[in-house]
C-alpha cells in the first residue's frame, strides 16, 4: 500500500502467530460487526469501547511486527516503539490506513468467502 510516496509492505505471519491474533481481534470484535446475507455492518460504539484494552495492544504490535516501511530510499521496520513513534510522529495520517490495510492482509483469508468479500469491498 502507497500513501505519500511511502510504502507500507505487509509480511506474511506463520500461521500460529497470525491465528493467535486473530482470535483476539475476534474477541475484540464482538458484537460490533453483523452480517446480513451480502451486508456487512459496523457498529462504531461496540468497537470503540474496545480501544486501549490489552488486546487491542496485543493486536497492534502484531501487525506492527509484520510492517516493512519504505520511505526515502530507506527501509524501516516497525518492530521497537522508538521506530514506531519516529515513524508516526512525521505521518500520523497514514496509521489508521496501514492498520486497516495490514488487518485485512493478515486476517481476510481466516473469514468465511462472503465476509471477507465484503471486508474487501466496503472497507477503505
Amino acid at each position: 500500500m502507497m500513501i505519500d510516496d511511502i510504502t507500507y509492505e505487509h509480511r506474511q505471519a506463520n500461521f500460529m502467530e497470525a491465528k493467535a491474533a486473530g482470535f483476539k481481534l475476534l474477541s475484540l470484535l464482538h458484537g460490533g460487526l453483523k452480517q446480513e446475507g451480502a451486508d456487512l455492518s459496523i457498529d462504531i460504539g461496540a468497537m470503540a469501547k474496545n480501544l486501549g484494552s490489552p488486546e487491542t495492544q496485543s493486536v497492534e504490535n502484531f501487525v506492527m511486527k509484520f510492517c516493512t516501511v519504505v520511505a526515502d530510499g530507506k527501509t524501516v521496520f516497525l518492530n521497537n516503539e522508538a521506530t514506531i513513534n519516529s515513524h508516526f510522529n512525521a505521518y500520523r495520517s497514514h496509521y489508521i490506513k496501514m492498520m486497516i490495510d495490514g488487518l485485512k492482509f493478515h486476517f481476510a483469508d481466516f473469514l468465511p468467502a462472503g465476509l471477507a468479500s465484503a471486508l474487501n469491498t466496503k472497507a477503505a
